[in-house]
């Protein structure tokens, strides 16, 4: 392959790895990029937005662009949806949701004052029409032992999807990331905004 080849494939794929990728493009990309060149799925950061004017509380999945709306939210039960994708089908993926966490009020030992209490966030990535409705779940995940008070600390949840082959969309489908948190006594947990949350989109491999 010559140089000139090269480098207006590598730019090409530069163009294509800051969007939404069809699985025919990663297929042609893998075939078309030296084994340098590693494919990396969208990320969409969490922001307070809300999205949806018919769902109360539904927030945003912002689409590669870590300027977001909002500083911080107490977790409860949540939802954060994305634009419309515009695309008719997906690679096979799996999910990386990295969220920057703070509890208060955990439990703890009257004796020693040590914590004994902790909380656990479930994340449930779903496919949903344009209206949000007609969930399709791609991932089911739960991350427990989230103890920290002293300060906001990232923690990765890895969410394998389930499927292993091409994902039919419409093209007004969105994805929807759906947060609960579960925590001992009284205690709550706030997640950071300000482009430090985040869902990443992994290809299979």
């Amino acid at each position: 392959m010559n140089k000139k080849k090269i480098i207006t494939s590598l730019i090409i794929a530069s163009f294509l790895l800051i969007g939404v990728v069809s699985a025919g493009l990663v297929s042609w990309l893998s075939n078309t990029v030296s084994a340098d060149v590693e494919v990396k799925g969208p990320i969409f950061y969490l922001d307070n937005t809300n999205i949806l004017s018919g769902k109360s509380e539904s927030m945003y999945l912002k689409l590669n662009d870590d300027n977001v709306s909002g500083s911080h939210f107490k977790l409860s039960e949540d939802r954060f949806f994305s634009d419309s994708l515009g695309v008719e089908s997906f690679y096979p993926m799996d999910f990386r949701v990295i969220l920057n966490v703070k509890t208060f009020d955990l439990p703890q030992n009257e004796t020693t004052n040590e914590t004994i209490g902790s909380c656990s966030v479930e994340a449930e990535v779903k496919k949903v029409s344009n209206l949000g409705g007609s969930p399709e779940k791609l991932c089911d995940v739960i991350k427990i032992g989230i103890d920290n008070e002293g300060g906001y600390e990232a923690y990765e949840i890895n969410c394998e999807g389930e499927s292993d082959d091409e994902i039919d969309f419409n093209k007004g489908d969105r994805l929807e990331l759906f947060l609960t948190n579960y925590c001992d006594g009284n205690a709550s947990m706030n997640i950071k905004l300000q482009g430090e949350s985040y869902i990443n989109i992994v290809p299979k491999e």
